[in-house]
Order: C-alpha cells, then structure tokens, then sequence
C-alpha cells in the first residue's frame, strides 16, 4: 500500500493472511482493494492485475470474476475498467471498491518441473493503476510459496537366507526421499 499517492491499491490472496502457502490443484482468490484517498475524482480509472508466477504454475483457462465487477482477459494480465465496472468512470474522493478473481493452481502432475529450483514455486499478485489525471502506479502484494511435502518411502528387498548360517538373512533397503517439485538424489 502506498498512502502518499491519491489513489491507494493493495492486493491479496483471500484466506492466506497468515498461511502464505498453496498446493496443487488449489483456487487462489486474488482480492484488489482501491480506494481514492485524494480530493478530487479521478477519471477513467483502469486497473490490471498480473500474478508473478516464475514456474508457471497457474491455470489462467480457470479464470473467473466474483463479486459482481467482471474484467477482460488479455495473456494473463487482467484489466477493469469503466466499461465493466461504472465506479472507475469518476471515482470520487474517499470512494473505493474491491475487484475480485479466481485462478486455479495445476494439478500435481503438471506441478513438476525438474529444471527449477524450490525456489521458484512462488506467486506474488501485482497491479497497475492509472487515471487520467493520475501517473501510472504499480502495486506488488506479498510473495506466497508452494507448500513443500516431503515423501519418504522405503522398500525392503531380502536377498535370501545364508546357506553356512540359516539364522543370517541379507536384506537390500532402498531410502527415497523427494518433494512435489524435485528429487534428492544422494
């Protein structure tokens, strides 16, 4: 949130205040918040959202509007503006609103991605605004990370019974472990 500009923008991910993690095949609810905090009305105001999203992990075929304000779609980046939504044809002062979508994580079996790092698997929602009267202004929310889930198996193979010492049996074990993005290999 930036308070010194007229209009102040702050976005979200609905229900992630204080688990900032996701796991495939999740919905993540992006909440904008814009308010005109100035003393005069700004005029065709148009705002639009992006998602940071360095693994390309989000379904954007799954994008949808609620909250009764609809946007229009164009590579991922989604745009409101007075045509769509009347409020930001003259947005006056102390008035505000709040835009909200929906896109949908991929499944665990398109979450893989071996040439990436754990790292990668973050989200961070963005947005520009920008009015007539009113200099362009971007907005980052806060960086939301893939949940790591850690599998263990082992597997017990007997490699038979010694045949000078029938109380003596050889076993092979074999120790996997890996994440949902990458395995470890030693």
């Amino acid at each position: 949130t930036i308070v010194a500009q007229p209009l102040v923008v702050t976005t979200t991910i609905e229900n992630k205040d204080t688990n900032k993690l996701f796991s495939p095949g999740d919905t993540l609810n992006f909440v904008i918040d814009y308010r005109n905090r100035g003393t005069t009305v700004l005029r065709n105001v148009e705002i639009l959202a992006s998602v940071d999203d360095p693994a390309n992990i989000l379904d954007y075929s799954t994008t949808a509007f609620s909250g009764g304000d609809r946007g229009g779609i164009n590579n991922r980046t989604i745009q409101w503006k007075g045509v769509n939504v009347p409020k930001l044809v003259n947005l006056s002062p102390q008035d505000g609103g709040q835009l909200r979508y929906s896109i949908r994580l991929s499944d665990a079996e398109q979450f893989v991605e071996s040439g990436l790092s754990q790292n990668t698997y973050v989200v961070t929602p963005k947005v520009t605004a920008s009015a007539e009267n009113l200099q362009v202004v971007d907005f980052a929310g806060e960086l939301y990370k893939a949940k790591g889930l850690l599998m263990f198996n082992q597997e017990v193979v007997s490699k038979g019974i010694d045949p000078d010492n029938s109380r003596r049996e050889t076993f092979s074990v074999t120790w996997t472990l890996k994440n949902r993005q990458t395995s470890i290999n030693d």
